[in-house]
């Protein structure tokens, strides 16, 4: 055996040992994601909506639902707040890593109606909630969504955004 054929043997084994560690990592990722989601306990609805005589689970009520089974199996959470003033959107990118190393990003955006930092605060508020809702599987029965539809001659049309801002395919 050459030379050249011994090093590039170690180095196809080290690929396939690297790839291997990596699915492990996944593995034991998603297994602490199901775990944590499934000690997921409601989240309060401690908040009104004045405008739509509604209440719902605020930011703070879905973070206390999910933090401690989170914590617990070796999960974490960062969001990333960004605002794009010029699609007039909130931006989060949130984070979910796990202690073995293995981690999960997605974006999530928000349109937002003001202009201005109580504009793109609310919509990043949102995007935050609406993201940990959806990553620690907390569905709650109700909530105040209702900015996100419009009304119009009494009929509700759902209105989505995909991520570029744009209308979502099944809406045009």
């Amino acid at each position: 055996m050459t030379d050249q054929t011994h090093d590039n043997t170690n180095t196809d084994v080290q690929a396939i040992a690297a790839r291997e560690a990596a699915v492990a990592r996944e593995a034991e990722f998603f297994d602490a994601l199901a775990k944590a989601q499934s000690e997921v306990q409601d989240a309060v609805r401690n908040s009104t909506n004045p405008h739509f005589q509604s209440r719902y689970a605020d930011l703070q009520s879905v973070w206390a639902a999910i933090r401690e089974p989170f914590t617990k199996h070796g999960l974490s959470i960062l969001q990333l707040p960004d605002y794009d003033p010029e699609r007039k959107i909130a931006v989060v990118t949130t984070v979910v890593g796990h202690k073995a190393g293995h981690k999960l990003s997605f974006r999530t955006t928000m349109p937002v109606s003001k202009d201005n930092a109580h504009g793109a605060g609310s919509g990043i508020t949102y995007a935050k909630r609406y993201a940990l809702q959806s990553v620690g599987g907390v569905a709650p029965d109700d909530d105040d969504g209702n900015a996100a539809i419009e009304t119009s001659g009494g009929s509700v049309k759902p209105r989505a955004t995909t991520d570029t801002g744009t209308s979502a395919p099944w809406e045009e």
